[in-house]
């Protein structure tokens, strides 16, 4: 393994025998790149996780225009974050800034949108994907006559090692 945690330690580790301290802890999620909380939550004893949309889940946009429905577990905001996005006809939602760095993927299932990133439009269709980095905020348009259904990811950019 490239964490960096000798195997003696990481094989008392998986027996029960140690309980790790933080850096060993934080070498081995470096390692499987998640964060330090994925050892923590209670799903890893299955190896299925089914996700139920709670009643206030998905963000319902102005006058019914669309939805952003995550379809990812709740975390603390350090995971990946996987949405469905349906917008109507000539519908539209702005993203608000991100705080940190994000790689944002955005893939058009259905429909025509625009995704305006710096002031630059970019016009996707289905099958098409668009892949960017930054904090800007992210303006999607839907330009055609249908809905438009298209699928995000959000993955966190890891700041610069010092």
């Amino acid at each position: 393994m490239h964490s960096g945690v000798s195997r003696a330690m990481l094989g008392q580790i998986e027996q029960g025998k140690s309980v790790p301290s933080i850096r060993p802890l934080w070498q081995v999620a470096q390692a499987f790149k998640v964060s330090v909380s994925w050892f923590l939550e209670a799903h890893h004893g299955s190896r299925v996780v089914v996700i139920r949309p709670a009643a206030e889940t998905g963000a319902l946009l102005s006058r019914g225009e669309g939805e952003l429905r995550p379809l990812h577990q709740a975390h603390d905001g350090q995971g990946d974050a996987f949405y469905e996005l349906r917008l109507a006809a000539d519908a539209a939602m702005l993203w608000s800034v991100a705080v940190h760095a994000r790689r944002v993927h955005l893939s058009v299932a259905r429909g025509t949108l625009e995704v305006l990133i710096e002031g630059q439009p970019h016009a996707l269709h289905p099958r098409e994907s668009l892949q960017f980095e930054g904090t800007d905020s992210l303006s999607i348009r839907n330009v055609g006559t249908s809905e438009a259904q298209s699928f995000v990811v959000i993955r966190p950019v890891p700041a610069p090692a010092r």
